[in-house]
């Protein structure tokens, strides 16, 4: 949601390959956290899009950040040449993952 703006909780389902209900439960979670809320569309009152609060920005921020160092300081220890392999081992993947996309 950080980067696609508001969905619907079907759209959030579908984009990590989980289930409507398992997402569903996640998100009920999330809103009595404080870090989502559900917000009727505009335009069809009867579509009701998930929308990231401040917190929940904030958190994935965070998250995100802390991933990235840790991730740096690994790829720090590894070789030139161990950083190649991985670099070409996830294009693979995410070539892979693109194909598998119309698959569903």
């Amino acid at each position: 949601m950080n980067e696609h703006g508001d969905m619907t909780i079907g759209n959030i389902s579908q984009k990590m390959s989980l289930a409507f209900s398992t997402m569903t439960d996640l998100l009920h979670r999330m809103e009595k956290a404080g870090l989502v809320a559900r917000v009727r569309s505009q335009k069809d009152r009867r579509v009701v899009k998930v929308h990231i609060l401040r917190k929940g920005e904030e958190i994935v921020r965070d998250v995100l950040k802390a991933r990235r160092e840790y991730l740096g300081a690994v790829l720090d220890q590894m070789s030139r040449e161990e950083v190649d392999q991985v670099d070409h081992a996830l294009h693979l993947i995410a070539d892979y993952m693109d194909k598998m996309k119309g698959h569903r």
